[in-house]
C-alpha cells in the first residue's frame, strides 16, 4: 500500500482584540445544547451508495464524485484548520477533478453567500479554489488549501484575520455543507479499499476557534486524543457515517471495500395511479417524467409504451378512447438509460377504465306544437353528451303510432307533413352509438288547417315614393266570404293614401273572384267622429251583398270563396324626412275587439279568428313551424266618456266564443312593413350605370345619354342612378358640371368625391342671331343650352369641342363637351364660339360647367346685331366731366375711335375687335372745356361727330 505523508504546516497569526459590532439575530438563538463550545465535522462522497449487503463497510462509487464537508457548529467560527489523509490500495489512486473546488464567492464574479435567520447556516458557500491561493470562505477573512499533497493529502484552513466579526461564520444549528470537491476513485478492481484519516498539523489539527478565545493552547505536541477529550468536538469527525480517530490510532481510519457502481435503472417521478378512469371521447393523455439515479446521472432518459404511443424524450403519453368493455386498456410505459454498467429500463405498468355517459335532448317540447295541414313542419333537435364527439355521431330515430302523414330524419333534422288535422304523437330517441342507449323525447304535434293572412316587407323603398303593400291570404283548407281588419302602421313614417280590394277578390271581368263590396275607414270604429287614432286602418270586404241573384261567382276554375292571394291593396306615401332613413316601418295587425281580423265562412254561422301564436314578425318563413317569431297580438286603448281607459279584447284565448257564435282558431298573421332605404345604399357615387364601377367610360355614356333623351336614359334605377350623378359632390345631381368632373376622374386628372365650390365664377352666354358664344375667364368643360323651337331647325357647331343636339318633349337640347375621343378636350379662357342655330328657335336656359366641374354663373345676353355700320351722337352733351359714345358694327370688325380738339391734337384713342353694338365712355376730368371731335374707322366705314366739355 502506498502512502503519501507530505505534510503542509500552515501557521496562523491570529489577533486576539476583536471589533465591537451589532449582534446579528443569530447571535441571540436559544440553543438546544450547553454553552460549551461544540463543532461537528464529517465528510462524505456525494452519491456514494451506502453498504449493500451486511459485512465489512462497502462504498460503491462511481467515476466522478464530490467530496464534501460539513460542519456544525453551536457558537460562531472565526478560524480552523482540517487535515486529512486518503488512502487507496488500488493500482490507480484517486485524482482530483480539474477544475476543483465550488460555489464562488463575490470576489470571484459570483453571488455573496445569503444568511437564512431562521436557521443561521448559510444558503450559497463561496469558496473557488480552482486555482489554489487564498479565496474567501463563507464570510472569512481568508481560506487556504493545500493541493501540494494530492491526491494523498489535503489541508484545508480558515481565518478572520482582522477580527471582523461581519465576516465569521455564524452558528450552524444543522449540518450544513461548507466545501466541495470534484474527486474519481477508479474501481478497476472489486477488492480495493479506500481510507480516510485524519492528518496532523505540525502541533495543531482540528483546530476550531469560537468567539475571540482560542478553545485549545497553542502547546505543541498536543495530541488529538487530547483535543477530543476537551470537548471541542461534540462527535468525532465521521466519513461516510464512519468516525474518524486520532491519526497516531490505526483505529481511527475509516475503510471501505471499493467496487464499481452498479447501473441502476431510472426512477419514476411523476406516474397516474395504477388504475385510472377517462370518458372515451377523447384520448386519455399523461406526461411521465423519471431520473438516472447513477453517479454521473446518464441523461436523458427515455421513454417507449405499450398500449399507447409517447415521447421518446417528453414522456408524453397518449391513449386514444375506446368504447367501455369489460375489459380496461392496459399500458405499459417503460424508461430507459444507459451507464457504463450497460443499459437498464423501468417499467410502469397501469389501466385505463373507459367511461360512457348518456346522450342529453336539450330542445324537446314540452307543450304541443302547430303544423299546417300538407304543409311541412320541421324541427331541428340538439343534444349534449360529455364525451366528446358522441353529439356528432348520435343516431335520430322517430316512431309513432297515429301520424297520418310522411315523417323521418335526416341527420337531427325531423320533418313531417300531416294530410289529415287532428293530434298525432312522436316518439323521438336520440341513440348513442358506443352504448346502444336510446333517449326518448315525447313530440305532440297538433295538425291543424289554416289561413295566413300575410303582409309582406318590402325592401329597399326610397323615401319620397309612393308604395303599394298587398295584404295576401294563403292557405289550403277555408272556404271564406268576408273579412273585417284592422291593420296599423307608424303614421310618422307612413302617411296611408287610399286601399282596394285585392287582385283576387276584384270584379269578374278583371279577372278577380267577383266579391262585391269593399271599403276602408280611418281608425278601429270606422269613420270615427272627431280625431280617429293616429295609425289606425279598417278595412272590410264581403263576397256577396243581397242586391239579386247570381252573385257573386264568375264560373270557371276559380272558387269565388277560396280566393288566395292578394285580397287587398293599400297605397302609401314613403316620408321624405331623412331622420327616418335606414328605419324598418311595421304594418302589421292591431286588435281592439275579437271581431277584429276575422273572416267569416260562407254561411255567415261561424267565424274564423287567431289562434294560438299566431301572430308573427317577417323573420317567420313558411317552412318554420307556426310556433317560431310568434309575438303577443297587439292591442290598442279604446276611450269611453263613461268608463275612462277600457283595454280591447285579446285574440286567444278571450275570444274563444265570440257573441254566442262557433268560432275556430284557425287563422295565422304575419306582419310585414317597409324597410326604408339608406341613403348611402342609394348613393353611389360615380356609378350611373350602377354596374358597381364608378367613374368609367359607361357611366359617362348613360350620363351623356340623360342630357340628350332626359330621364328615360336611367332605366336600372331611376331614384339610384339620379343620385349617382352628384359626381362632384356640390349637392346637385344631374348638372353638366357632374358630367365634366366625371370626365376627368376618368382622364385621370381629378380624384373622386373632391368638394367643389359651385358657382363661384360666372360665365357669359352670347345668343345673338342665331349664333351662340362663350365669355368667360375660366377653361369651360361643358355647356347644356335649352331652345323653345317652332319647325324646322338647324344646328352647326362652330366649335373643336363635341356638340350633340337632341329633341326631347318638343324642346330642343344642345350639348357641348368633350367627346369621348378626347375627354381632356375644353374650351379656352375669353370668346369662344360653339354652334349656330338656325330657324325659329329661342334660347331658354343655359348651364355652364368650368373644366373642373365646378357650376358657373351663366349670364346670358340675347343680341339683336345692327344691319349696318353707325356712330352716334355722344352722350350726354354737353358733358361734365364723362360721356359715353357708342356705334354700331353688323359683323365682327376691328374698329378704332379717336378724340381730337379743335387744334387738331389727338387727345385718347379707343381700339377693339366686336360685333353689335359697342359702347366706350370717356372720362374728361383733366382735359379743359371747349369743343371735341370723335372719329370711328371700322373697316373701310369711317364718320366724324363734334361733342362739348361744359365745365
Amino acid at each position: 500500500m502506498k502512502r503519501n505523508c507530505l505534510v503542509l504546516i500552515f501557521l496562523f497569526m491570529l489577533l486576539l482584540t476583536a471589533s465591537a459590532l451589532g449582534a446579528h439575530p443569530c447571535d441571540t438563538l436559544t440553543l438546544p445544547i450547553d454553552t460549551t463550545f461544540h463543532a461537528d465535522v464529517s465528510m462524505r462522497i456525494n452519491g456514494a451508495l451506502p453498504n449493500l449487503i451486511p459485512g465489512p463497510p462497502q462504498m460503491y462509487v462511481g467515476q466522478d464524485n464530490t467530496l464534501e464537508f460539513w460542519f456544525t457548529n453551536n457558537q460562531k467560527l472565526i478560524a480552523w484548520t482540517l487535515g486529512f489523509e486518503f488512502i487507496n490500495s488500488g493500482s490507480e489512486p484517486f485524482s482530483i477533478v480539474v477544475p476543483w473546488g465550488n460555489l464562488p464567492y463575490a470576489d470571484d464574479g459570483g453571488d455573496p453567500p445569503v444568511i437564512d435567520s431562521s436557521n443561521c447556516f448559510l444558503n450559497e458557500y463561496g469558496l473557488n479554489a480552482s486555482q489554489g491561493g487564498f479565496r474567501k470562505s463563507w464570510g472569512l477573512g481568508g481560506l487556504a488549501l493545500d493541493n501540494a499533497g494530492f491526491p494523498d493529502q489535503m489541508t484545508m484552513a480558515g481565518i478572520d484575520i482582522l477580527k471582523d466579526q461581519s465576516k465569521h461564520i455564524w452558528k450552524h444549528l444543522s449540518s450544513t455543507i461548507a466545501y466541495s470537491i470534484k474527486v474519481r476513485i477508479p474501481a478497476l478492481q472489486v477488492d480495493g479499499t479506500f481510507c480516510v484519516k485524519p492528518k496532523k498539523i505540525g502541533a495543531m489539527d482540528f483546530i476550531i476557534e469560537a468567539g475571540t478565545q482560542f478553545l485549545t493552547p497553542l502547546v505543541v505536541g498536543t495530541t488529538r486524543d487530547t483535543l477530543w477529550a476537551t470537548n471541542f468536538f461534540a462527535n468525532l469527525p465521521t466519513f461516510q457515517g464512519l468516525p474518524i480517530g486520532a491519526s497516531d490510532n490505526p483505529q481511527g481510519e475509516a475503510c471501505f471495500v471499493r467496487g464499481v457502481m452498479p447501473c441502476m435503472g431510472p426512477i419514476f417521478t411523476a406516474t397516474p395511479a395504477a388504475s385510472v378512469s377517462h370518458s372515451h371521447g377523447s384520448p386519455y393523455t399523461f406526461t411521465f417524467q423519471a431520473s438516472d439515479p447513477n453517479n454521473p446521472p446518464m441523461n436523458p432518459v427515455t421513454f417507449t409504451a405499450v398500449g399507447g404511443t409517447i415521447g421518446l424524450n417528453s414522456g408524453a403519453l397518449s391513449v386514444d378512447g375506446v368504447c367501455p368493455s369489460q375489459v380496461p386498456t392496459h399500458v405499459v410505459v417503460t424508461a430507459h438509460n444507459t451507464c457504463p454498467g450497460g443499459t437498464t429500463h423501468t417499467d410502469y405498468p397501469f389501466d385505463i377504465n373507459w367511461t360512457n355517459a348518456n346522450p342529453v335532448i336539450t330542445n324537446c317540447p314540452s307543450a304541443p306544437v302547430i303544423a299546417t295541414l300538407n304543409n311541412l313542419y320541421q324541427r331541428t333537435f340538439t343534444a349534449t353528451d360529455t364525451d366528446l364527439g358522441d353529439v356528432a355521431s348520435l343516431t335520430w330515430n322517430a316512431t309513432s303510432l297515429d301520424a297520418n302523414g310522411t315523417f323521418g330524419f335526416v341527420g337531427n333534422v325531423f320533418s313531417y307533413t300531416p294530410t289529415a288535422t287532428g293530434t298525432d304523437h312522436f316518439t323521438i330517441t336520440a341513440t348513442d352509438v358506443c352504448s346502444g342507449v336510446s333517449v326518448p323525447c315525447e313530440l305532440v304535434i297538433n295538425a291543424v288547417a289554416y289561413d295566413m293572412v300575410k303582409i309582406p316587407k318590402l325592401e329597399m323603398v326610397y323615401q319620397g315614393t309612393y308604395q303599394h303593400v298587398p295584404v295576401l291570404l294563403t292557405g289550403s283548407a277555408l272556404s271564406l266570404a268576408g273579412y273585417n281588419l284592422l291593420i296599423h302602421y307608424d303614421a310618422s313614417a307612413l302617411s296611408f293614401v287610399s286601399a282596394e280590394i285585392g287582385d283576387k277578390l276584384k270584379p269578374c271581368p278583371l279577372g278577380g273572384s267577383g266579391w262585391e263590396y269593399f271599403t276602408y275607414r280611418f281608425g278601429y270604429e270606422g269613420n270615427c267622429n272627431g280625431p280617429c287614432p293616429s295609425g289606425l286602418l279598417r278595412l272590410v270586404a264581403l263576397a256577396e251583398t243581397n242586391n239579386g241573384p247570381n252573385h257573386p261567382g264568375c264560373g270557371g276554375a276559380k272558387d269565388p270563396f277560396n280566393a288566395y292571394g292578394e285580397i287587398a291593396d293599400l297605397k302609401f306615401y314613403v316620408t321624405n324626412d331623412r331622420t327616418f332613413e335606414c328605419q324598418y316601418s311595421e304594418i302589421g295587425f292591431a286588435w281592439v275587439v275579437c271581431s277584429d281580423n276575422t273572416f267569416s265562412d260562407p254561411t255567415g254561422n261561424i267565424l274564423y279568428l287567431s289562434g294560438v301564436n299566431a301572430v308573427h314578425t317577417f323573420e317567420w318563413t313558411e317552412s318554420m313551424p307556426l310556433d317560431t317569431f310568434d309575438i303577443p297580438c297587439t292591442h290598442y286603448p279604446i276611450v269611453t266618456p263613461d268608463a275612462g281607459i277600457v283595454y280591447g279584447g285579446f285574440c286567444v284565448p278571450d275570444c274563444q266564443a265570440y257573441d254566442n257564435k262557433p268560432v275556430e282558431e284557425v287563422l295565422y298573421f304575419w306582419n310585414g312593413g317597409v324597410d326604408i332605404a339608406c341613403a348611402d345604399s342609394i348613393d353611389a357615387r360615380g356609378d350611373v350605370n350602377l354596374n358597381g364601377i364608378a367613374n368609367e367610360i359607361a357611366d359617362a355614356v348613360v350620363f351623356t345619354n340623360f342630357f340628350l333623351k332626359g330621364i328615360t336614359a336611367f332605366t336600372i334605377n331611376v331614384q339610384g342612378q339620379v343620385a349617382a350623378t352628384d359626381v362632384n359632390n356640390d349637392g346637385r345631381p344631374l348638372t353638366v358640371g357632374d358630367l365634366v368632373y366625371l370626365l376627368r376622374i376618368i382622364v385621370g386628372d381629378a380624384l373622386p368625391f373632391t368638394k367643389l365650390s359651385p358657382f363661384a365664377s360666372a360665365a357669359t352666354v352670347n345668343f345673338v342671331n342665331g349664333s351662340v358664344s362663350t365669355v368667360s375667364g375660366s377653361e369651360i368643360g361643358a355647356v347644356y343650352a335649352t331652345f323653345a323651337i317652332n319647325g324646322a331647325y338647324n344646328v352647326v357647331s362652330n366649335t373643336n369641342m363635341q356638340v350633340d343636339p337632341a329633341e326631347v318633349n318638343g324642346e330642343l337640347k344642345v350639348l357641348v363637351y368633350s367627346g369621348m375621343s378626347n375627354l381632356s378636350n375644353r374650351i379656352a379662357s375669353g370668346t369662344n364660339e360653339l354652334f349656330t342655330v338656325s330657324g325659329d328657335v329661342e334660347l331658354k336656359s343655359v348651364e355652364v360647367a368650368d373644366y373642373y366641374g365646378n357650376m358657373l354663373n351663366a349670364r346670358v345676353n340675347k343680341i339683336s346685331l345692327p344691319t349696318s355700320f353707325a356712330l352716334s351722337q355722344n352722350v350726354p352733351n354737353p358733358f361734365n366731366p364723362t360721356t359715353k359714345l357708342g356705334f354700331a358694327l353688323p359683323n365682327q370688325t376691328e374698329w378704332t375711335l379717336s378724340i381730337y380738339n379743335v387744334a387738331g391734337q389727338l387727345v385718347k384713342n379707343f381700339s377693339g375687335n366686336n360685333i353689335g353694338n359697342v359702347s366706350v365712355e370717356w372720362d374728361a376730368s383733366m382735359a379743359p372745356s371747349g369743343v371735341y371731335f370723335y372719329k370711328l374707322n371700322a373697316g373701310s366705314y369711317s364718320d366724324t361727330k363734334k361733342m362739348v366739355l361744359m365745365k
